[in-house]
């Protein structure tokens, strides 16, 4: 910083109370206000102090000018207090302005306290908010995943391979033996005289695949149904019975054109509703895998 913005800087000490130039805070001061003459004598001795450190003859060269510019407001500050008329009203007004500090810093201090009641009731209404949430979500996936005892029909078919029809390519699937869809990274886009290729390198190397995350999860495995008119819905609800009658259209195997696959649950703040996101994947070959492999 340049020298004549610290000499600026220094200026606008004059500005501030005689007592706090000469270090003095007002507590000190409060506690003697009642002893002046006490006070005044401390006030000396410290700009003597003061007026040492910044002597001439201390001081590098080349702050030579801003020790001045220091010791001439000390002189002025002790100036000031030393007279004792204008040393008491400055006791006072020093208390004056500590009082309104005080008060200032009491005010935000309460403010704080009103934002951290505000805070805290809100942060338990998100907690409740969460809490029905959770069990809301619970309760959807419950539904999704149990809405039938007779879903052991689809376990009998997994695990498998699905090979399913992508545009003109096709795309080669895991599923475990938790109905999880898995699509195995670099097996989709295949060209028609590459399936069997890619189908006998997949068995013989699925779990390399697993092992090195080669394979990105879809959703799990709801059932499967004839024909679809999209191959993605999104349900929006504020309660169950749409999903339950969804899901009563929904045949409890992989045998026929299309299988369902449960993508997604969740909650949209903004909309304050539910949503499930299925996905319809169409069937090209299922091929049943004997081995039993670990949970991914």
């Amino acid at each position: 910083m340049k020298k004549e913005i610290v000499i600026s800087k220094i200026r606008e000490l004059r500005g501030r109370n005689p007592y706090e130039i000469l270090g003095f805070t007002s507590s000190f001061v409060g506690l003697l206000r009642k002893r002046p003459e006490l006070l005044r004598k401390l006030a000396e001795q410290h700009r003597a102090y003061l007026l040492a450190i910044l002597h001439p003859d201390v001081v590098k060269e080349e702050d030579k000018k801003i020790a001045e510019e220091l010791s001439k407001i000390i002189n002025e500050a002790y100036s000031r207090i030393k007279d004792r008329f204008e040393g008491e009203d400055l006791i006072e007004q020093y208390m004056l302005s500590r009082d309104l500090e005080i008060k200032y810093l009491q005010e935000r201090i309460d403010d704080l306290e009103r934002e951290n009641r505000v805070i805290k009731r809100d942060n338990e209404r998100l907690k409740e908010e969460i809490s029905n949430y959770r069990l809301s979500i619970s309760k959807l996936i419950e539904a999704l995943l149990s809405f039938s005892k007779n879903i052991g029909e689809i376990n009998k078919e997994i695990p498998c391979l699905i090979v399913a029809d992508y545009l003109n390519y096709k795309t080669i699937y895991f599923v475990n033996e938790d109905r999880i869809l898995y699509e195995i990274i670099g097996k989709k886009r295949i060209k028609e005289k590459k399936v069997g290729y890619h189908i006998e390198d997949t068995l013989k190397r699925l779990v390399f695949f697993e092992g090195t995350c080669k394979i990105r999860r879809v959703g799990i495995i709801l059932g499967s149904i004839k024909r679809v008119d999209k191959n993605r819905i999104i349900f929006t609800f504020d309660n169950f019975i749409e999903i339950k009658d969804f899901l009563g259209s929904i045949d409890l195997n992989l045998k026929n054109n299309y299988i369902v696959v449960l993508v997604a649950v969740g909650y949209n703040d903004k909309t304050k509703r539910y949503f499930a996101i299925f996905d319809f994947i169409k069937v090209e070959k299922i091929i049943k895998i004997e081995k039993v492999y670990q949970r991914i």
